[in-house]
């Protein structure tokens, strides 16, 4: 069993800062580079599609409060193949954001120490902070829990400076033409800056160690949503207003508006802020990757130990010590592109089996007892669907050939652990070995 250590502030706070996470500080510039000033309307956009999302989460959230997020709530109410591809794709997209977020918080360090002649190994840094915040995740997650509640309080003190500062330099001007590349690019940099808003759904991953989670997983999620909607809006509305669209198209477009407008200071400022980000945005990928690998691996789809919890700290050590392997072997790599190509894909897709998984729920346990429930039932489930369809339509091709290959890699372990089962691995190394040791004592002089 799970230790339910977090209460509604440390939830809601955990989704926030996965929310207020890495990407707010790159997508930010391409998203504008797409639509202009009109990418505000996206920002709106963005938050309402996540708000749609955030009710059908918080309805499955509060009826089954099991660990594994999305992919639980697939499994529970549809089953088969279509939970498993849920869950192969968040777990991945987890895994390797994860290591996005490493390597953004040792390169957001190397800028900052840049300006005192300071130079070291990005991907060390990298890996040694992966390294860290296994062994934070691995104590327990009431120890993760409190980091987050400490580094996103941080953060968004940092950022609400930035806000203030930056906007004393917006200028009208800046919005004109408000839409200089169509209607279209609106909905196309909806696709871009939609992971931003996905911080919610880390909440419904750790349900099982929330206290009264029927109660507080719904407001969480909820919360954590609408608050890092309104806070990626005012954010997108100021920096886009204080310098030229056609200029953030940069690696940092933070650092570099706050860099015009602050001077060292907000070079510091942001540099540090992102920095906290990153490292956020990794704790949180280890805690949440590691549920979904428990989960899956609970139910039948990875093997079996994986699924083993410790006594002493309640957490799942190999589900976590997996996952912040491969984070490892992306790091090690330098390879940051595959996150880009497949966040919004994995998450879109994703979102279409939770919005379907909230019409089978109506449909198989109608009468199940639950604290929320989404209004409006099915039209939500039904428009989150056709909408992140929408959205998923304007991703770019090479990122549809990425995820149908990673799609078609799972489906294959999948086929394999059905038809042989997870355990003929181990049973074919024990015998080996066995076979080596009497091998060994026969020919031992």
């Amino acid at each position: 069993m799970f230790k339910r250590a977090l209460g509604l502030t440390e939830a809601t706070l955990i989704g926030l800062g996965d929310a207020i996470g890495a990407t707010i500080f790159v997508v930010i510039g391409k998203a504008a580079a797409m639509a202009g000033p009109a990418v505000v309307l996206s920002a709106i956009g963005g938050m309402c599609l996540s708000l749609l999302v955030a009710t059908c989460y918080a309805e499955l959230g509060s009826a089954l409060p099991i660990a594994g997020g999305g992919y639980t709530f697939a499994q529970k109410t549809i089953g088969g193949k279509p939970a498993f591809i849920a869950g192969w794709l968040m777990w991945l997209a987890r895994v390797v954001f994860g290591a996005l977020s490493a390597m953004g918080f040792a390169f957001a360090l190397n800028a900052l120490l840049e300006t005192f002649a300071i130079s070291y190994d990005p991907i060390l840094i990298a890996l040694a902070m992966i390294l860290v915040f296994t062994a934070v995740n691995l104590v327990g997650v009431e120890s993760a829990g409190r980091a987050q509640l400490y580094m996103t309080l941080t953060m968004i003190a940092f950022l609400v400076i930035y806000a203030v500062g930056v906007g004393v330099c917006v200028q009208p001007s800046n919005f004109s033409p408000f839409m200089p590349y169509g209607e279209f690019s609106v909905i196309s940099a909806i696709a871009i800056i939609f992971p931003c808003f996905m911080g919610y759904e880390v909440v419904t991953t750790l349900s099982e160690e929330i206290k009264i989670a029927g109660r507080n997983v719904p407001r969480a999620v909820l919360l954590s949503s609408f608050l890092s909607g309104i806070f990626f809006v005012i954010l997108t509305a100021v920096t886009v207003g204080a310098v030229r669209y056609d200029q953030l198209d940069v690696p940092a477009p933070l650092t570099f508006v706050a860099t015009k407008c602050m001077g060292y200071f907000g070079l510091a400022l942001i540099s540090l802020a992102a920095a906290l980000a990153c490292l956020s945005s990794l704790n949180i990928a280890i805690a949440a990757s590691g549920r979904i690998c428990y989960a899956m691996s609970r139910d039948g789809y990875l093997p079996a130990p994986l699924s083993r919890i410790s006594k002493r700290t309640g957490c799942p050590i190999y589900a976590i010590l997996l996952s912040s392997f491969l984070m490892i072997l992306f790091t090690a790599t330098g390879s940051v592109s595959f996150v880009v190509y497949m966040t919004s894909f994995s998450y879109l897709i994703g979102l279409m089996f939770v919005a379907l998984s909230v019409i089978e729920l109506h449909r198989k346990l109608r009468y199940k007892f639950r604290p929320f429930r989404a209004p409006l039932h099915p039209l939500i489930p039904v428009l989150t669907i056709a909408l992140c369809a929408m959205v998923a339509t304007t991703i770019e091709p090479l990122s549809l050939i990425v995820g149908a290959l990673l799609i078609i890699m799972g489906l294959v372990l999948n086929w394999y652990g059905e038809r042989y089962g997870w355990g003929y691995i181990f049973e074919y190394l024990r015998e080996r070995i066995r076979k080596r040791k009497e091998e060994e004592f026969v020919f031992r002089p």
